[in-house]
């Protein structure tokens, strides 16, 4: 497969050796795609205030790639109300 930052959750549960698996696939990304939504953001302006590319914020909300840490974190710092779901999600890559 791909390098970790560009792994289908949907299709390989364990991943990598060593690598704990995902949290149920898309619950990072409906609860991103949710919480965007009850703001009443697009996906441009969420990506302008995460900072993140449109596309790749489409990709995390469909469970298509995995946020880096240092990407959980600005999505942290944007949607306080997600800090389970990113907290579980960051166990992904310790």
């Amino acid at each position: 497969m791909g390098s970790a930052k560009h792994i289908a959750s949907a299709k390989v549960p364990g991943r990598k050796r060593g690598r704990p698996p995902l949290p149920p696939v898309g619950t990072l990304g409906m609860a991103l795609r949710e919480a965007r939504r009850r703001r009443g953001w697009g996906l441009v302006e969420a990506g302008k205030t995460i900072g993140v590319t449109f596309d790749n914020l489409s990709r995390y909300e469909r469970a298509i790639k995995v946020p880096l840490p240092s990407t959980l974190d600005r999505i942290r710092a944007t949607y306080t109300d997600l800090d389970q779901i990113i907290e579980d999600t960051r166990a992904f890559w310790v």
